[in-house]
């Protein structure tokens, strides 16, 4: 059942991509695309990979540090691991990297997949966090949301907003976790118990951080991390002879993040360049030069990535084949 579940949901993704691809192509210019592509300046597009490159370093040293409770790992050991379960999610459906990650950390490290999954869970929690963030602060700073003069105080009341739940759920997890589990217990039994289990693996991977001082830590870096996503927008637009400013390419970015968000085909094809259009957009940004760029991040994001990971995991002397099979063993064993 499970892997016709899995096969449902690469097509599934599919076809979301599909249409999401359709209805880009029909406010494109294909000819105007091809000329802006041979255009891009190439030394910015440069600063586009040095900024990726930072900001994957800065991401797999955030999870080193998540995991620190649980187990002190050798930084390039983590590194690796990271690339490769991101890799993962570029050839795998349903982010099946994910697995690939929490399956390889306890090969590499001895760490169990509940602990793994936990720490991954607080990783992606951390993410969202940031995309709200980005999108809420940098388009009321930019103007897109309001009033320009209103964005700083926007951002640092969401700021403060989030740390707070985050430290809430840090110390009283469990009793909330108990508390809306009986809650929804009365509605369906069984969809409490999914989604307590769910939830229970952050909870219990947030709570492994050592009080305020290690949320605070994972929080700002977090900051910094995006801080270099947004880089990426920056020198990337710059290549195409978009100059916006910092807080305008960090509400594209938190427009684009639904784009990864939404499932789709492995990568985020077509669905992560849809939403980067209707950001820029909003920017006044034609369409054709918006396309050209975000196919252009994601090509460089993707290829990146993909390489360096089948660089590491054939020097881990698996392949994605057995990746493959490893994530579907995963699936199955799951209750």
């Amino acid at each position: 059942m499970k892997r016709r579940q899995r096969i449902l949901n690469l097509w599934l993704g599919l076809v979301i991509s599909a249409v999401f691809i359709f209805l880009l192509l029909r406010q494109i210019d294909p000819r105007q695309v091809a000329s802006e592509l041979r255009k891009a300046n190439v030394a910015y597009l440069g600063l586009t990979m040095l900024f990726l490159v930072i900001n994957y370093v800065l991401r797999a040293l955030r999870w080193r540090y998540i995991l620190r409770p649980v187990k002190t790992l050798p930084r390039r050991d983590v590194f690796r691991v990271f690339i490769i379960g991101f890799m993962a999610n570029n050839l795998l459906p349903a982010r099946l990297g994910e697995l690939v990650r929490a399956y390889l950390l306890g090969q590499v490290g001895r760490v169990s997949a509940t602990a793994a999954l936990g720490t991954i869970a607080i990783e992606r929690v951390f993410d969202v966090l940031m995309l709200l963030l980005y999108l809420i602060g940098g388009g009321a700073s930019s103007g897109v949301l309001g009033s320009t003069g209103q964005g700083i105080w926007t951002t640092a009341a969401l700021a403060l907003i989030l740390l707070a739940g985050i430290y809430v759920a840090s110390r009283w997890g469990d009793q909330l976790v108990g508390l809306g589990g009986r809650t929804l217990g009365g509605v369906s039994p069984r969809l409490a118990e999914r989604a307590v289990g769910l939830v229970r693996s952050f909870v219990t991977g947030l709570q492994a951080m050592q009080g305020i001082r290690d949320v605070g830590v994972v929080f700002g870096s977090s900051l910094v991390a995006w801080a270099t996503i947004v880089m990426t927008l920056y020198w990337t637009l710059r290549a195409f002879s978009v100059p916006l400013s910092f807080p305008a390419c960090a509400f594209v970015l938190g427009v684009g993040g639904l784009g990864v968000i939404i499932p789709s085909s492995p990568g985020n094809a077509g669905t992560l360049e849809f939403f980067y259009v209707s950001a820029l957009a909003l920017l006044a940004v034609d369409p054709s030069v918006a396309f050209s760029f975000a196919i252009t991040l994601h090509a460089l994001d993707w290829g990146l990535v993909t390489v360096m990971g089948l660089i590491f995991l054939w020097g881990s002397g698996l392949s994605l084949g057995r990746l493959w099979g490893l994530t579907a063993e995963e699936t199955e064993a799951a209750p």
